[in-house]
């Protein structure tokens, strides 16, 4: 574009040097003509070096309308034109022009392409994202209906805590009262009673055995609740994200089908080879 400014500047500036030249040697011409009785030298002198300036002027416009008319289609986005005017400054606006056309062909192929590559690859994510969202929605419902299970299994361990303490100390009690039944006893400890009050020990020892591990049990599943209730925020974030990046995805392929329809209006080389392969055979 800086070469195209430059022959441009330079083409007018001859052209108002040509003109100038022009209007000294018409004024020239005049004044001879009007000096001299005999008007027909004057003229004869000076016309064989204005001829030749028209001409070249007069090239110069013919070129510049063959360029103009190489290149009207652009007007219709058809990039496959090309003009072969040569020349010397001309020949430089031309080449410069065909240079121009080739770089926005180049674009345009270009623009087709990312596109295209865009779309597809946010179409692809896009669907494996709403795949991960439906997948994440039901890992939230498993997640939350265990959560549930493991409160409803620590309530039901609490309570069986209590009821445990409760036996545990129904059992101490008997236990103690047999103790100083026979503590009291004047008689001696017969065997059937010594087996109860060693059963009655053993079923305390038991109970409190018991108690120690539901309470271990409860702690441990109260932990995993927290647990699974991170790991739930966590899942949440994570698809706050995830749906962050389908709506800058979504945003993308809505702006790379803008850059499809921006250059789906120009027709280049390959268009016409693409039909050519696309056109049915006549059997």
């Amino acid at each position: 574009m800086a070469n195209l400014a430059e022959a441009i500047n330079q083409l007018l500036e001859r052209q108002l040097q040509l003109q100038q030249q022009m209007q000294q040697m018409q004024q020239t011409l005049n004044s001879r003509t009007h000096a001299n009785t005999n008007p027909n030298p004057a003229p004869k002198a000076t016309l064989p070096a204005i001829l030749p300036q028209n001409k070249e002027a007069e090239l110069i416009k013919k070129q510049l309308s063959q360029i103009i008319t190489d290149f009207a289609p652009i007007g219709d986005g058809d990039l496959r034109v090309k003009t072969s005017v040569s020349g010397d400054l001309i020949g430089v606006i031309a080449d410069t022009f065909n240079s121009f056309i080739e770089e926005l062909t180049q674009f345009v192929k270009w623009t087709r392409y990312a596109s295209q590559v865009v779309i597809t690859t946010s179409q692809n994510v896009l669907s494996h994202s709403i795949e991960m969202a439906k997948n994440t929605e039901n890992q939230m419902h498993r997640l939350s209906n265990t959560t549930n299970n493991i409160e409803e299994i620590v309530v039901f361990i609490q309570h069986l805590s209590n009821s445990l303490h409760l036996s545990f100390e129904i059992s101490k009690g008997i236990q103690t009262n047999l103790q100083e039944t026979v503590n009291n006893s004047e008689q001696p400890l017969s065997d059937p009673l010594a087996h109860l009050i060693q059963e009655m020990q053993r079923q305390t020892e038991l109970l409190e055995g018991m108690i120690h591990s539901t309470e271990e049990t409860s702690t441990l599943a109260e932990s995993m609740i927290g647990d699974l209730y991170s790991v739930a925020q966590q899942i949440y974030h994570s698809s706050i994200g995830a749906l962050k990046t389908v709506e800058r995805l979504s945003e993308l392929e809505t702006l790379a089908q803008r850059w499809q329809q921006a250059a789906t209006p120009f027709i280049i080389e390959e268009d016409k080879d693409k039909d050519k392969a696309n056109e049915p055979w006549l059997l």
